[in-house]
Order: structure tokens, then C-alpha cells, then sequence
């Protein structure tokens, strides 16, 4: 499915499948986009990039989907740069927030465990290859997200990778 084909023939909105787009439209989809306010923001993921509505998300490839995810969170310090801080940031409520819960996808036993695991393993790199390496304020729209208060580096700069003892 085209991420432009949103409505069927009798006029009733199609559902979003995110597997069905390529990595780089899964990422545009999610951060080349308009910051907009908090409360626009709950159906502004059933929207894609040129303004077709859907009626929810539904992948038709769960594992392609955790997959992507897979792939965002390793090259999150390559990808999210292209980005401001703002759109990132909601890019990210856009992944985790209560329209898309795309994280429900990491708990569903019909991905398998190792893509599972491989996901929430990647996740790491969002804060060591982006985060803790910010070298600008925070944007004082942000009042939540990845990065709020003090310079993340101030934080981690000391702190090794979780390891089991």
C-alpha cells in the first residue's frame, strides 16, 4: 500500500500499516514532520506526510515493524541529527504514545523473542549515540520526552553501560 492511498473506493478510510512502508519512509513518517501542540497530536499519527487520514494502525508484519524499530534505535545518533530536537522529540510520543503504541509490539509473543530482544537492546544507542552527546539547550517547548533539565552528558558522561553483577 502506498502511504498515499488511505481511502478505499467507498470513500471509508483505510488502516495505517507502518510495516508496509520502506525504513526511510518509517522514519519520515515519524520525524519530517510539523511540530504541533500537545493536543493535536493524538490522531496526528494517523495522518502520514501528505495529509491522508487512516482509521488506526495496523501492521500487517509485526516483526517488519519491530524490526524498523530495530534499525531507528541503532542509528538514532545518525538519524535524529537531521532533526530538531522538538520533532524528535515528538517523533518519539508519536512511536509511544496511546494512538500507535507501537511499543505493545515488543510484548506480542508472535514476534519472535530474538527481534524482540534485539529491539530493546538497541534502544541503548538513543541515549549513548544521541543524548548524552546534545551539545545544544533544550527547546523550551519541550517540557517532557528524551531530554528535559540539565545537559544529559552531565549525567552519563560517568556512568558505564547497565551490566549484570
Amino acid at each position: 500500500m502506498a502511504i498515499n492511498e488511505a481511502s478505499k473506493p467507498d470513500g471509508e478510510l483505510r488502516d495505517l500499516d507502518l510495516s508496509s512502508l520502506s525504513f526511510e519512509e518509517f522514519t519520515a513518517f515519524f520525524f519530517a514532520r510539523e511540530v504541533v501542540p500537545d493536543d493535536e497530536q493524538y490522531d496526528y499519527y494517523l495522518t502520514d506526510l501528505h495529509g491522508e487520514k487512516y482509521f488506526e494502525s495496523l501492521p500487517s508484519s509485526p516483526e517488519i515493524l519491530v524490526n524498523h524499530l530495530t534499525k531507528l534505535f541503532s542509528e538514532f545518533g545518525q538519524i535524529a541529527s537531521k532533526y530538531t530536537l522538538a520533532q524528535v522529540d515528538q517523533g518519539i510520543w508519536g512511536m509511544w504514545g496511546a494512538n500507535l503504541r507501537l511499543y505493545e509490539f515488543l510484548f506480542v509473543s508472535f514476534v519472535p523473542l530474538e527481534s524482540r530482544l534485539r529491539c530493546i537492546l538497541s534502544m541503548y544507542h538513543v541515549y549513548s549515540d544521541y543524548v548524552s552527546l546534545l551539545e545544544r539547550e533544550p527547546d523550551p517547548e519541550i517540557e517532557s520526552g528524551i531530554y528535559c533539565g540539565e545537559m544529559p552528558q552531565n549525567r552519563i558522561q560517568n556512568h558505564a553501560p547497565y551490566s549484570r553483577r
